[in-house]
């Protein structure tokens, strides 16, 4: 983990394996705009990923809603 630049957690749900890893790296783009690049892995089957893909995708529309 590289502070301001990366977290990095284990991801615990009834839906994940035990280890499921999420990575979430911070890129400055401008002074004003800031990429996030998320990846998680650790899934018990493809149904379980894309149910957490789209999970992760509306978490991080509803974050890019509060830190404008």
């Amino acid at each position: 983990m590289n502070r301001y630049e990366q977290l990095v957690f284990t991801w615990v749900s009834e839906h994940s394996m035990p280890g499921s890893l999420v990575t979430i790296d911070f890129k400055e783009k401008s002074p004003s705009e800031t990429e996030v690049i998320l990846h998680h892995v650790g899934f018990p089957s493809e149904e379980s990923r894309t149910n957490h893909e789209g999970g992760w995708g509306r978490i991080l529309e509803t974050l890019s809603t509060h830190v404008r």
